[in-house]
């Protein structure tokens, strides 16, 4: 069975201002499922199609507090639990609960979410955000939850000139394990511009095991490669940059007066750089590169 919701709205509470409005909305359920009253497996797809949402900070701020008022109890709650138990550290609280609450999926029925151009644009006074979603799909299982996001996304901050303009197009592709609590995804970032940067496009390979979290560089344009990885139960890790004849002032686009950058363009760079952490040490890293300039000309303007 199947509802369909056209033209949904929906409006501040307090300033009578919409901040979101969908095309349509469907939801296919189980009848059998709501005469049972089994809520869980009721569902069994949702449709989001043409919706924008506009969030911004200033004007919405009484939503904002009552979420604040409600995390703020949480979190006193939390430290009280604590302080009586002589728990873990916060850093296992928050893997502790992000396990719990993946384990839950296990009791889930099949369900799809599908998304559909949605367009999120979040602002405050100080930058503005736009995350526009052309296509994405959710699929829910007791065993595996996949997950597909096309989009694009775009920052820009109104107070800080130096901080350039953003935009890239993304497309994730992943899929979470509830009973391994175990997670991997593929990332692929193109036509991303910042400021007068430009990268074609670069993968990232992404996953989580055993609570380690490892992050790997995938057929990169630019002879880069790029690894990390974090011990989530130890809060330690390490990130490892390896690159051979790399040469990023190619993805530059300088201006008429940046003559030397224009000069400089072949300079190649080759090397690695290793820096890891842990809660106890400070941060350790090392590094090796050598540079192989090509010949320029220094002139004198008067």
């Amino acid at each position: 069975d199947r509802i369909k919701i056209r033209d949904v709205n929906i409006y501040n509470a307090t300033t009578e201002q919409k901040i979101a409005h969908f095309s349509l909305l469907y939801l296919d359920y189980r009848l059998y499922s709501l005469i049972k009253k089994d809520f869980t497996s009721a569902l069994v797809s949702l449709g989001i199609y043409d919706g924008v949402i506009d969030f911004n900070i200033e004007k919405n701020k009484n939503i904002l507090k009552k979420f604040d008022t409600q995390e703020t109890s949480l979190n006193i709650e939390k430290e009280e639990q604590k302080k009586v138990e002589n728990t873990e550290p916060d850093t296992a609280d928050i893997l502790k609960t992000f396990e719990e609450n993946l384990k839950k999926i296990k009791t889930i029925k099949l369900v799809k979410i599908e998304l559909k151009n949605i367009a999120l644009n979040y602002s405050n006074k100080n930058s503005n955000m736009n995350f526009y979603t052309s296509s994405g799909r959710f699929t829910l299982n007791s065993d595996k939850v996949d997950f597909y996001i096309n989009s694009n996304i775009r920052y820009n901050s109104f107070v800080k000139t130096s901080l350039p303009e953003f935009s890239t197009a993304v497309n994730i592709n992943g899929s979470v394990y509830p009973t391994t609590v175990s997670a991997s995804s593929i990332a692929t970032f193109s036509d991303i511009k910042i400021g007068n940067i430009y990268i074609d496009k670069f993968s990232i390979f992404a996953s989580y095991l055993d609570k380690i979290a490892s992050i790997t560089t995938l057929q990169d344009i630019q002879p880069i490669d790029v690894k990390g990885s974090w011990n989530a139960a130890e809060n330690t890790g390490n990130i490892n940059i390896e690159c051979k004849d790399l040469k990023p002032l190619l993805l530059v686009s300088p201006s008429e007066e940046m003559n030397l950058l224009k000069d400089l363009k072949d300079a190649a760079f080759t090397g690695n750089f290793n820096l890891s952490f842990s809660k106890t040490k400070k941060l350790l890293w090392n590094t090796d590169f050598g540079i192989d300039i090509p010949k320029f000309k220094l002139s004198r303007t008067e």
